[in-house]
C-alpha cells in the first residue's frame, strides 16, 4: 500500500519514505486523539481532508482501483479507498457530537 499512496501523491516535492512516514505519524496522531478526546477540533477537519484526498487513487490510477474499466467492478485497492466512505461518515458523526465552545467573557 506504500508504494501505491507514494505513487499517487508523486506531486508532493517530498522523498516517498518521507511522505509515507509523515502519513503513518500523522494517522497515529489522530488515533490517539480520538482515544483521548483531545485535539479533536483541529485533528478531525484534517481527517476529514486527508480521507477525501484518498479518493485521488480513483483518478490518478483507475486501472488499479476497477477491473478492466469498470467503475461498479472494485479491486483490492478500489476497496481500501471506497471504504473510507465509512470513515468519512464517523469522522463528521464525531464532529457533529462535540460539545459547543465554552464562550469567554471579555
Amino acid at each position: 500500500m506504500s508504494k501505491l499512496v507514494a505513487d499517487t501523491l508523486f506531486f508532493i516535492p517530498l522523498p516517498q519514505t518521507l511522505l509515507v512516514t509523515g502519513l503513518g505519524v500523522f494517522e497515529i496522531a489522530v488515533a490517539a486523539a480520538l482515544v483521548t478526546g483531545r485535539w479533536l477540533r483541529p485533528i478531525l477537519p484534517l481527517l476529514l481532508l486527508h480521507l477525501v484526498g484518498t479518493f485521488s487513487v480513483l483518478l490518478i490510477h483507475p486501472a488499479l482501483a476497477f477491473q478492466g474499466g469498470n467503475p461498479l467492478l472494485l479491486t483490492v485497492e478500489g476497496e481500501f479507498v471506497i471504504k473510507n466512505v465509512v470513515l468519512i461518515a464517523g469522522t463528521l458523526m464525531v464532529s457533529a457530537t462535540l460539545p459547543p465552545r465554552e464562550k469567554t467573557s471579555d
